[in-house]
């Protein structure tokens, strides 16, 4: 399954595939067993967030790139590479999805679409839970 984070991280591979092969420098760092293009990507995100105002940013693509190669090239990094799927990403590189993806992929908003539905049902039953209340008598009333 393939979503906005899952196409990026296949669009910072590419990048770092080919900047591997033109820079053997750098290939050495990229095949570091310690890092991780979901990491990478994270690292990414984690900057990002630090830089955003109003809960959004927008980069160049030389600025994420500089990202991704900072991530590999420093062996000690200060980020939170932990971040939630709360993150939109858009991107201007096209991901061409096959059939089988196009597939798993409608499936799986659809299977979103109804946890959401249903967990917005489960809410408005919990809120209308009728509660008993105590009525003491009044002395006025006869």
């Amino acid at each position: 399954m393939r979503n906005s984070v899952t196409n990026f991280q296949l669009v910072i591979k590419a990048y770092l595939d080919e900047l591997s092969q033109i820079d053997e420098q750098f290939a050495v760092k990229y095949q570091s067993a310690e890092k991780s293009i979901e990491e990478c990507c994270a690292y990414i995100i984690s900057e990002m967030k630090k830089l955003a105002q109003n809960g959004g940013m927008g980069a160049t693509d030389d600025e994420v790139y500089g990202l991704a190669i900072h991530y590999y090239l420093e062996d000690e990094l200060d980020a939170d590479l932990h971040f939630t799927n709360s993150v939109s990403i858009v991107s201007n590189q096209f991901i061409d999805l096959t059939e089988e993806e196009k597939a798993e992929a409608k499936q799986a908003a659809i299977a979103q679409y109804q946890r959401e539905q249903l967990s917005k049902m489960q809410s408005r039953k919990k809120k209308v839970s009728i509660s008993k209340t105590d009525v003491q008598p009044s002395l006025f009333d006869f």
